[in-house]
């Protein structure tokens, strides 16, 4: 793993990690999520995927062999976070971060 892939796999556990504590805020007056699951605020994806708009270079890819988060906790994760379970959304979090952690090199 690069140096860069290791900054944006740590960046993309930072980002799965906030979300986790905090999905929405309140901007005047209006409740609005401040990061979501998906290409936009992924630094992984930011890496990987911008490049010609394919996963090659990125450590879940990788694992999986196969592309856009696919045979990964993220796809739960991703429609728990647009739910109002709460409790699902939190487990459904901490199953993404374990295994974006589980990337990181040893």
């Amino acid at each position: 793993m690069t140096p860069e892939t290791k900054t944006a796999l740590e960046a993309s556990i930072a980002h799965w990690k906030r979300m986790r504590e905090n999905r929405k805020a309140v901007i005047s007056g209006t409740e609005i999520f401040v990061e979501v699951p998906g290409v936009d605020d992924c630094a992984l994806c930011g890496l990987c995927f911008s490049k010609g708009h394919s996963c090659e270079g990125c450590p879940v890819a990788e694992h999986t062999e196969a592309e856009l988060c696919q045979d990964t906790p993220y796809t739960a994760a991703h429609h728990a976070f647009y739910a109002e379970d709460e409790a699902a959304w939190q487990k459904a979090a901490d199953a993404q971060i374990k295994f974006l952690e589980s990337l990181l090199p040893k």
